[in-house]
């Protein structure tokens, strides 16, 4: 999806936007540089073990190394943009130094598709595991079936996201054994969510 495109769906889509048009308008006011910048997934070393926030990266490292099977939901063939940690560190340089991106948004993504099965099936890869993949017909409430960003705008001002999916998956898999694997009480998020009804069957 293109910067000039909004739609936000979702009360969480509608704050993001809101703030965005908020930093935007008040630094235009103001005479104040500001850019916006709409990250997609971002992933990579140190990225949480304990927080659900962390999505799917967290939950099928730790299902994986912990031999349990990864859940899959829908059919598995939603997809999503996944994006290298240090690329959005240089895209977050690049607006700084760059008067041109002054008061514009842009996205920050791969601007590759990929999904939940590749994913998936990536982590297996990268840890050597044969564990299970399930698709049990479950589905998150509210979640949108594509999710990928267009970058042309980014690009044009020199940024390119320079580190591959494989990339993200080998720098967590070896930050996880730099502090001595998963920890044993780390969140079940798929659990909390369906005690909270955020993950429902198709019956439902």
């Amino acid at each position: 999806m293109e910067e000039i495109h909004n739609n936000p769906y979702n009360q969480y889509a509608v704050s993001k936007l809101a703030e965005e048009k908020t930093a935007l308008g008040l630094g235009w006011l103001n005479g104040i540089p500001t850019v916006a910048l709409r990250y997609s997934i971002t992933q990579g070393a140190r990225q949480s073990l304990f927080n659900h926030y962390s999505g799917v990266c967290r939950i099928f490292f730790s299902r994986t190394l912990q031999k349990r099977p990864l859940i899959i939901y829908e059919d598995g063939l939603q997809t999503r943009d996944f994006v290298h940690v240090q690329d959005v560190v240089d895209a977050n340089m690049l607006v700084l130094e760059k008067d041109e991106a002054n008061f514009q948004a842009f996205n920050v993504g791969s601007g590759k598709p990929t999904s939940v099965i590749e994913y998936a099936e990536a982590v297996l890869k990268t840890v050597e595991s044969e564990v299970e993949l399930q698709i049990p017909g479950e589905y998150r409430r509210g979640d949108n079936r594509h999710s990928v960003s267009s970058i042309d705008k980014l690009s044009k001002l020199g940024w390119h996201p320079r580190r591959a999916l494989q990339t993200i998956m080998e720098d967590f898999r070896e930050w996880i054994g730099s502090i001595g694997g998963v920890p044993k009480q780390i969140p079940d998020a798929y659990t909390d969510m369906r005690n909270a009804g955020v993950v429902l069957t198709a019956s439902n």
